[in-house]
């Protein structure tokens, strides 16, 4: 059984327009809700064993905040995450080291939408920010993942613990 928990990064700071979008910080908001979304998966007995993380400044930075409730996981920048699409995260997974069996994606919109949206069960309109979204593949190698052989065992995002 593997797993996959899909994170959208958390709210970034748009005032300055003149930055980089590579660039962006995490705003105020962004800062709150991504130690309470790890927070809460931590309490929740989820535990990744890799976490793999946008290089871009808003998601690496969500990606530093869950590493410190999972000290124990892999923390790995990727470049090819920053603005996936469906096809680049797919080929991600595929590709991704057997030895993990949990691991956490933190992207971007809409790529993360895109992807979540083959699953019939996906009930949200756009992934907010720090949303997570927990895939489950009945699967033992990463390379055999596919829609057929997974579900999704999560749907989780700050406002519903507001």
């Amino acid at each position: 059984m593997k797993q996959i928990y899909f994170i959208r990064h958390a709210k970034s700071d748009w005032s300055n327009p003149q930055l980089n979008d590579h660039e962006r910080p995490l705003n105020k908001r962004g800062m709150k809700d991504a130690p309470l979304m790890a927070e809460i998966m931590q309490k929740s007995g989820i535990s990744p064993d890799a976490i793999f993380s946008s290089t871009a400044k808003r998601a690496f930075t969500t990606a530093e905040i869950f590493f410190r409730y999972f000290p124990k996981a892999h923390l790995v920048a990727v470049p090819e995450l920053y603005h996936a699409n469906e096809i680049t995260l797919q080929d991600f997974i595929t590709y991704t080291d057997n030895k993990y069996n949990t691991i956490f994606i933190i992207a971007h919109n809409p790529g993360l939408n895109f992807f979540c949206s083959f699953y019939p069960e996906f009930s949200l309109p756009n992934i907010p920010t720090t949303g997570v979204i927990g895939i489950e593949a009945d699967i033992d190698n990463w390379t055999d993942f596919n829609i057929k052989k997974s579900r999704i065992i999560l749907e989780d995002y700050p406002k519903k613990h507001k």
